[in-house]
């Protein structure tokens, strides 16, 4: 078995608690704070080869499981079922275009990128939420090239959602 793999679920059954702990603090609701954990893992299996092997696995999931819970609040908010943080906290500036997205259908979309740099760039980006500081720093392709990829994705976003 896959090392990555190994850690991402010692890391399950160590945190579990507080993992629920935190999506219940976002969500209000334990059931769902479970499925937003379980969302989460399968999220972290999936795309564990964006993992930064020098970086500390449980804020790596951490971060995750907040974007799912976010993601989660988000839908709830445009399907008339709102329970908590308001929309305009769940998003930044940048990323008002983007606020009738579905993270599902953004995942969707990186999923579909055939080169695994820019693959990894707008998963980071996109569906983890770091920086763009950051994810040029654990892509090494630099800010100016890692702006560029993530510019272009945003450009494909406004084609296909606008």
């Amino acid at each position: 078995m896959d090392e990555v793999v190994k850690n991402i679920e010692g890391c399950y059954a160590k945190n579990y608690k507080a993992f629920i702990k935190q999506a219940h603090g976002i969500i209000k609701d334990h059931h769902d704070a479970e499925e937003i954990v379980q969302e989460t893992f399968v999220r972290a299996l999936r795309f564990k080869h964006s993992f930064n092997e020098d970086g500390d696995m449980t804020k790596w999931i951490k971060t995750i499981l907040f974007r799912c819970a976010m993601n989660h609040l988000n839908e709830n908010k445009m399907q008339g079922m709102s329970r908590g943080v308001e929309e305009e906290d769940i998003f930044t500036d940048s990323d008002a275009d983007y606020k009738g997205l579905l993270s599902s259908e953004v995942s969707k979309m990186v999923e579909r990128i055939s080169d695994p740099k820019k693959k990894q760039v707008c998963y980071n980006y996109f569906i983890i939420g770091n920086p763009l500081r950051h994810v040029a720093k654990c892509s090494g392709l630099g800010y100016n090239n890692t702006a560029y990829i993530v510019k272009a994705f945003k450009t494909d976003l406004k084609k296909v959602y606008s």
